[in-house]
């Protein structure tokens, strides 16, 4: 007897692109957790705009043939009919693809996976969909707009301008400095819970369960030492602060509030990161387009670097396996703060003598 014959009606359809699949409770469960939930929505999205493109075209989506797909990328990166801004936090095609170059992969992305899922042969690996692909990386490179980061000196400032008296002052507080501190993905943040947590004498270490580079679930421990100096700016005590004012012994750490101003029981959405982030950086003057809830790991990355931490220190918290992963958060103004020109001396007077 097999699986969906035992488990009869509790069969669980679940469609992958065009295909559908019944599977046993405990199988679709399995499948599910293979891949993040923002994952599976996104390359959702992404298949449900390629299939609307041949729709509108006549074309057929599954199988799709390579040239239909190479039109359809160079549309995303060109064409005017392609949306300048969106969910997916695209530019405004003013210097660059209409499409970001990250968006424009991850459909490419999701085409192969629906053709992998229906047992079709995977036209993304046709050498005319990479060698269009790797044509619009040329043309218009695969760097992207990066949030400022928000350092610790900048930090300060917007955790000092939060009035900690309400709960949702206090809740942002420590969501700023335990983000900034822990060097948190946004959706690393939003997921923790208080049974993660570990207070010693010395702080509170963090249990990261999963992660964006951790997707089986190894976990990754993270430290929230006590710092000196004010209690409202010590990420370990602003934690503190807020579990214990809200009473919280179990669940989301981090969560939003009902319009009476109560305590939801779901944890915040990565999104709300954001609009925390812009929210405090506004009030201290700063332009809050330029920040985003990425704007707390690299202030820590940023700040660490340049305070001269030592890498394997900065890596312990952002959890990079790899000392080069640390160059993207290499900005500008880092380039002329720390520059091999300013260990040469200049001194005219000295360049003459020794040239005499």
């Amino acid at each position: 007897m097999s699986a969906i014959e035992r488990y009869g009606g509790d069969a669980v359809e679940i469609r992958v692109g065009e295909a559908l699949f019944r599977l046993s409770p405990a199988a679709a469960q399995f499948v599910r957790a293979a891949s993040a939930e923002n994952t599976r929505r996104a390359y959702s999205a992404d298949l449900a705009d390629f299939v609307r493109w041949c729709e509108r075209r006549d074309r057929s989506a599954l199988p799709a043939a390579p040239d239909d797909i190479a039109n359809y990328l160079a549309d995303l990166a060109v064409d005017a009919e392609a949306p300048a801004t969106g969910a997916t936090g695209d530019g405004d095609g003013s210097s660059g693809p209409r499409r970001a170059v990250a968006t424009i992969r991850r459909r490419v992305a999701a085409i192969r996976m629906a053709h992998k899922a229906a047992g079709l042969v995977d036209p993304t690996s046709h050498v005319l969909v990479e060698q269009t692909l790797d044509g619009i990386v040329r043309t218009f490179g695969s760097s992207q707009a990066r949030a400022e980061p928000l350092t610790q000196d900048l930090l300060v400032r917007a955790v000092q301008a939060i009035d900690a008296s309400t709960l949702r002052g206090l809740r942002d507080r420590a969501l700023l400095l335990v983000g900034f501190a822990g060097a948190f993905r946004r959706s690393e943040l939003v997921s923790l819970r208080v049974e993660d947590l570990a207070a010693t004498v010395q702080g509170i270490v963090v249990t990261v369960r999963r992660s964006k580079t951790d997707q089986h679930g190894r976990g990754l421990a993270k430290a929230l030492p006590y710092v000196d100096g004010p209690r409202a700016v010590c990420p370990a005590r602003a934690l503190q602060d807020w579990l214990g004012r809200t009473g919280m012994v179990t669940g989301p750490i981090f969560r939003g509030f009902t319009r009476s101003g109560d305590v939801r029981a779901v944890a915040l959405h990565p999104g709300e990161v954001n609009r925390i982030v812009k929210r405090a950086v506004a009030a201290i003057g700063l332009d809050p387009a330029r920040y985003s809830g990425h704007s707390l790991r690299a202030g820590f990355v940023t700040t660490a670097r340049a305070e001269g931490v030592p890498d394997h220190l900065v890596m312990a918290q952002t959890g990079h396996s790899d000392p080069r992963s640390l160059a993207v958060y290499t900005r500008p103004s880092d380039l002329l703060a720390d520059n091999a020109l300013s260990w040469l001396r200049w001194d005219a007077g000295e360049a003459g003598a020794r040239e005499r």
